[in-house]
């Protein structure tokens, strides 16, 4: 915790990334150049998941910034739009609630 104090110490905005509280060091998710380079970083690996074909990973990596941390919702629709995901010629829900595929034309 104590290098990327250092390191954010050195970035324009980035002083307020590291609070103690309780004499323990955390994230200070109000900070907003943290809290945007966070942002950045869960939507690169929504991406990664969404390219390991692992697209319930990629979904909750998704949903979570967005909903507790007040990300943008824009980044992550383009890693991954609502709907299904299509590789070739199957379609594959990124939510548990998904549709039978069986009887999709191919």
């Amino acid at each position: 915790m104590s290098a990327l104090r250092d390191v954010y110490g050195k970035i324009p905005g980035g002083s307020c990334a590291i609070v103690v509280e309780g004499g323990a060091s955390k994230l200070n998710m109000a900070c907003p150049r943290l809290r945007d380079d966070l942002c950045l970083a869960w939507a690169d690996l929504a991406q990664a998941f969404l390219e390991a074909r692992k697209t319930g990973e990629a979904h909750s990596i998704k949903k979570s910034p967005v909903e507790r941390y007040g990300c943008p919702a824009a980044p992550f629709q383009t890693v991954l739009p609502d709907g299904p995901v299509f590789w070739g010629s199957k379609a594959k829900w990124p939510i548990d609630n998904r549709p039978q595929i069986d009887n999709l034309p191919r």
